[in-house]
């Protein structure tokens, strides 16, 4: 499980130490609550929202967790579960996130007029600045391709 990885397996062995004291107190309410969901759901399997560990380091990693009933056991908190570290995926997703706000309010700012077109599709898809330029709105041009 990804946690023994950010763990030593002797910190486990303490009752204050689970899986869910592992979570990120900003995440610890809402892994609990699917958790508690999954548990009463009878679903054979689960994956959970990805979510943030603090480890025995105090670093803060992104995990997606997937979990599944054990076959044939009646007891409800039987359950195998792993964890990906997915701290990677997320922060290049918030970095491209970050970087398409700048842009577009470097569009703004600027008061530019943009237009994006598909050579492969012939899609056209334009602001309403660009539109405004060559004296249009842009309701007025759609719809909007390579003709336009």
């Amino acid at each position: 499980m990804a946690l023994l990885a950010c763990y030593e397996p002797a910190s486990f062995s303490s009752a204050n130490v689970t899986a869910s004291r592992l979570v990120h107190p900003e995440d610890r309410a809402q892994f609990q609550h699917e958790l508690r969901e999954f548990r009463l759901s009878g679903e054979e399997r689960w994956t959970v929202d990805p979510f943030r560990i603090v480890t025995e380091r105090n670093e803060t990693i992104w995990l997606r967790g997937y979990a599944a009933r054990i076959f044939n056991d009646p007891d409800p908190d039987h359950f195998v579960a792993y964890a990906v570290d997915i701290t990677r995926t997320h922060e290049l997703l918030n970095e491209g996130r970050l970087t398409s706000e700048r842009l577009g309010n470097v569009i703004d700012g600027t008061n530019a007029g943009t237009w994006e077109w598909d050579v492969l599709t012939g899609d056209l898809v334009i602001n309403n600045q660009w539109a405004d330029i060559v004296g249009y709105t842009r309701e007025e041009l759609e719809p909007t391709g390579v003709e336009t």
